[in-house]
């Protein structure tokens, strides 16, 4: 008999189990609702960071200078030896070609220029030497005539000694 005592010695505590019902069928509907998700992102640029690019910056700009200033050094050096040719070969007809023969070969004309200029140079003191020798008090002239052609194959000037009369 002792079976026939136990359910009257069980208790149950119904309030509590009411309470919990509701209790979990509120997170049962709490789970049902997506979560609201707020993304913060935050990204920190650190100094060195910013030197680096400053600094090449810096760099790409000093070589973009140098290379202009190369460019600008060789147009200079171009010109100059244009205008050297000119010099040598004073002649209305010649400026005008002066730029199509230079491009035509450019190793080839600063080499004729400055053959031109050497024979110049040596010029005058063969001359000088010659005339205080052969003409006691008579002075020399000389003068030039320019022969030039636009292929560039006869850039080149004939001197003509003539003597006063």
């Amino acid at each position: 008999m002792e079976i026939k005592s136990i359910p009257s010695q069980i208790s149950i505590p119904v309030d509590e189990i009411k309470e919990t019902t509701v209790t979990m069928s509120a997170l049962k509907d709490q789970l049902k609702e997506p979560l609201i998700q707020k993304i913060k992102t935050i990204h920190y640029l650190s100094k060195p960071l910013f030197l680096s690019v400053g600094l090449m910056i810096l760099v790409v700009g000093l070589i973009t200078w140098l290379v202009l200033e190369k460019n600008r050094e060789s147009t200079m050096e171009i010109n100059d030896i244009k205008y050297r040719g000119v010099r040598l070969w004073a002649n209305g007809e010649f400026l005008h070609a002066v730029d199509s023969l230079f491009l035509v070969d450019p190793h080839r004309f600063r080499k004729k220029v400055e053959q031109e200029e050497q024979q110049a140079k040596e010029l005058p003191e063969k001359t000088e030497s010659h005339t205080k020798l052969t003409h006691d008090k008579k002075t020399t002239t000389l003068k030039t005539k320019p022969i030039y052609s636009i292929n560039g194959d006869t850039v080149k000037s004939k001197i003509k000694n003539e003597t006063p009369k």
